[in-house]
């Protein structure tokens, strides 16, 4: 892969939030360091963005011309016979991708990593009949089911690859003197159980529970919150009076974003029929600062609790207020035992997901 161009391609990176960031940045830091010539193709809005890495960037998409700005810059790769590797893939990319590389290129090298797939019947059909067509296309995972679901299909190349990620940061010390606080972190949207968080709030307040929320009440990338979300934030905001309560309604910056994480239990109550089969960077920023989590049954982030003993896991429907509580104060009163284990989960997860298993795992698609 020495001599080919590597084109890492994320159309809704544009700033420092969330964990499309941290994936590219070290994918093409990994990629650069390792010999590779790198280009990245972001959206336009920071031009600046990764400037410190020795890569080459195309603030290319804007988000009105998206899709079709991806069918162009797609042909123009296929056609220059270089690599084509989208971080964040969804099942539009390997439609339109299956069609280019059968009319230009069926030897074409393509990896498309998928975060999730929600499984439909007529999808799974297209999944079929893509794999069927274009069996050199090559598909990336970071979760075991997800991967069965590719398999099963009919992808002949199917790789597990764990989502790159920052090292993790210097762990401040972490003391049983103080009382772990009750967080909430990343934008507020329904899918990742915010509204549920309201009621657990008011629950803890209710029942004169000593213990204290940090609740991140900021918009996702889209500026503005989902019907339910909205609803959930209003109910938060009337309960701003509490003291035990801190709302952080702006976006973070990284490290204030994790130090949202140390002496703290993180919420991590989403939706299981979405992230099923789907990776959270969310649950790995907790676990590589030492936090231990309550979250959703038969997800990943829920295996990997059940995995390490590094929280608590409860199913999407015994998710009450109630039950909620009672997994705060076991976890509290236990909070030493717990930290320990996200201590060791944390130095095996950091294995897993080093950027260079990545890069390593490219060079073995392409290559085969």
């Amino acid at each position: 892969m020495s001599n080919n161009i590597l084109n890492i391609i994320e159309p809704t990176l544009y700033n420092l939030a969330g964990h499309g960031y941290s994936y590219v940045s070290q994918v093409a830091k990994s990629a650069s360091e390792n010999g590779h010539t790198t280009h990245v193709w972001m959206d336009k809005r920071d031009p600046l963005l990764l400037k410190e890495l020795a890569i080459t960037t195309h603030p290319w998409f804007s988000r009105k011309f998206r899709q079709v700005q991806k069918i162009i810059l797609y042909y123009q790769l296929i056609k220059k016979s270089q690599i084509i590797y989208i971080c964040t893939s969804e099942l539009w990319d390997i439609k339109i991708l299956s069609f280019l590389t059968n009319w230009l290129d069926p030897q074409a090298r393509i990896i498309c990593h998928f975060h999730q797939f929600k499984v439909q019947t007529k999808k799974i059909r297209s999944l079929k009949k893509i794999a069927k067509s274009s069996p050199n296309i090559s598909i990336f995972t970071p979760t075991e089911r997800l991967k069965n679901i590719f398999s099963h299909s009919g992808f002949r190349k199917v790789y597990d690859v764990p989502c790159p990620s920052y090292p993790p940061p210097t762990i401040k010390s972490q003391t049983s003197k103080i009382e772990p606080t009750i967080i909430y972190a990343g934008a507020a949207r329904a899918d990742k159980g915010f509204p549920k968080i309201i009621d657990v709030i008011k629950l803890a307040h209710k029942i004169n529970l000593d213990i204290k929320f940090h609740i991140q009440a900021s918009k996702p990338n889209s500026n503005r919150y989902d019907e339910a979300t909205q609803i959930a934030v209003d109910k938060l905001l009337s309960l701003s009076k509490n003291n035990r309560l801190q709302i952080i309604d702006q976006t973070l910056t990284q490290l204030q974003y994790q130090d949202l994480f140390y002496n703290s239990i993180a919420l991590l109550l989403y939706d299981q029929s979405l992230y099923e089969n789907k990776f959270s960077g969310v649950m790995l920023d907790a676990i590589y600062a030492h936090c231990p989590v309550i979250t959703t049954k038969n997800t990943w982030m829920g295996d990997v609790t059940e995995k390490y003993g590094i929280g608590i896991s409860i199913s999407i429907q015994e998710q009450t207020p109630t039950k909620i509580i009672n997994a705060i104060r076991l976890i509290k009163d236990n909070y030493q035992q717990y930290l320990q284990k996200t201590v060791i989960a944390a130095a095996l997860l950091k294995q897993d997901h080093n950027p260079i298993n990545t890069i390593n795992t490219i060079e073995k698609a392409v290559n085969t």
